[in-house]
């Protein structure tokens, strides 16, 4: 008897009174239907690769392939979704401030992120690394000129971020918050910045940013 006759016979005794209604049946039909469709020869060949003889080859390849360096970056992803965020100045009675070049278009030297406290930004990266996330400026000493600022760590001025703003006069709409997707800062570097504007004086800005420690 061959295959197809065979499958004929079975089907010939099935009572499908048992099985479910009339509309039952052609709900099930459809749905075989839709199975066979999506089940093609192709996939189906795909799970020839979960033989016991393809699983240890197929597991040294993940294994070359994601490296303990590879699977961290997972880390580095989930921590950029989702982490604990905090401000610098920590209150709302701080202000941190930063200063341009006295020179029109000219940076000032580095210098680092100290609140009105006295409190270095770095000290809050001591023992763990971190990153800024955001820059906000609060209020600009002069509201007709352009602000550029720098941010970098450790001795060698590791670039962090640049950023440019302006006050009112400047723009019709005031750039004031500027998200930052930078280089994580190793723990127990120090931060910098330095900032230029295009007035001949040394313009301020008070700004607070953001940051979340790993």
């Amino acid at each position: 008897m061959s295959e197809a006759e065979d499958n004929e016979r079975r089907v010939a005794h099935i009572d499908y009174s048992k099985l479910a209604s009339a509309t039952d049946m052609a709900t099930l039909v459809e749905n075989m239907a839709a199975l066979l469709a999506r089940l093609t020869e192709t996939r189906a060949s795909y799970l020839d690769e979960l033989a016991a003889a393809n699983l240890p080859t197929n597991i040294d390849s993940l294994l070359t392939r994601l490296t303990e360096t590879r699977a961290e970056y997972l880390d580095d992803i989930n921590d950029a979704l989702r982490h604990k965020t905090y401000i610098f100045p920590g209150d709302t009675d701080l202000t941190l401030t930063l200063t341009a070049g006295q020179a029109a278009d000219e940076f000032g030297t580095w210098a680092s992120l100290i609140d009105s406290r006295s409190t270095n930004f770095s000290s809050l990266i001591a023992t763990a690394p971190g990153h800024i996330t955001v820059i906000q400026q609060e209020e600009l000493s002069n509201e007709n000129t352009r602000y550029m600022v720098e941010l970098a760590y450790g001795v060698a001025k590791v670039h962090l971020t640049s950023q440019r703003f302006a006050g009112s006069g400047k723009f019709q709409n005031p750039d004031n918050h500027a998200r930052i997707f930078g280089p994580e800062i190793p723990a127990g570097e120090s931060v910098y910045y330095r900032m230029k504007s295009n007035t001949a004086v040394a313009d301020t800005a008070i700004v607070h940013i953001r940051y979340h420690i790993h």
